[in-house]
């Protein structure tokens, strides 16, 4: 969901939330290495208890840069993922298995576009230059 940030998980089974390593998400405009892409570097994420599903929050520094990428997250035929085998453990400590650029990313299942306008929410003056 493009407006709010929020990035649902499906697993296939139930995943210890808590082992969740969120940098080890990367989105990608195409399922291969030919698109541009973005690694999340900081999110947070609930339930904190043991689930098949994480709801993942990124930072506002991840939306604005995802949203700045004019070729990434714009559609669902722009929005992919991958994730490494380490980033997430289920309940008896295996390993996630791994989505790779190239080989089986993952293209998103239901993409929410940026519905939201941007607002001016501050400004500067500096009255000391007389020019």
């Amino acid at each position: 969901h493009m407006t709010s940030g929020v990035v649902t998980l499906r697993f296939s089974e139930t995943v210890n939330s808590s082992s969740l390593l969120s940098t080890s998400l990367v989105f990608w405009s195409s399922p291969d290495a030919q698109g541009t892409s973005f690694r999340v570097t900081d999110a947070t994420w609930t339930p904190s208890t043991p689930s098949d599903v994480l709801l993942v929050t990124l930072s506002i520094s991840d939306v604005n840069s995802i949203r700045a990428n004019t070729a990434l997250a714009v559609s669902q035929n722009t929005t992919f993922l991958t994730i490494g085998s380490s980033a997430v453990t289920d309940m008896a400590h295996n390993p996630l298995v791994s989505r790779q650029i190239g080989v089986n990313a993952l293209r998103v299942s239901l993409y929410t576009a940026d519905a939201v306008a941007g607002k001016l929410i501050s400004f500067g003056i500096d009255m000391t230059n007389n020019t």
